[in-house]
C-alpha cells in the first residue's frame, strides 16, 4: 500500500456527532453529520457536517470502518 501524506491545515477542529443521516442518488452518497441535543421532549439536531461521496468510495470505507470496528473490540471488548 501505497503511503499517502495527509496535510492538516491549522484550523480543523474535531467535531462531535451521535447520529448521521444517508441518503443515495445514482451517481453520489451523502452522509450528513449531525448532533442531537434536547432529549425527548425538545429534540433537535444540528448539522456538524456533510460529505458527497461516490458510491465506490463509499464500498471503501464500509470495508475500512469494518476493518476498525474489529480492531476496536479486540482491543477493547465486544460491543453490546
Amino acid at each position: 500500500m501505497t503511503q499517502l501524506n495527509i496535510r492538516v491545515p491549522n484550523d480543523i477542529r474535531p467535531l462531535y456527532a451521535n447520529f448521521a443521516v444517508l441518503d443515495t442518488t445514482r451517481d453520489e452518497v451523502i452522509i450528513a453529520f449531525c448532533c442531537a441535543e434536547g432529549g425527548v421532549e425538545r429534540p433537535e439536531a444540528q448539522l456538524v457536517q456533510k460529505i458527497v461521496m461516490t458510491p465506490a468510495n463509499l464500498k471503501n470505507l464500509h470495508a475500512s470502518i469494518g476493518e476498525l470496528l474489529e480492531k476496536h473490540q479486540m482491543r477493547h471488548g465486544p460491543l453490546g
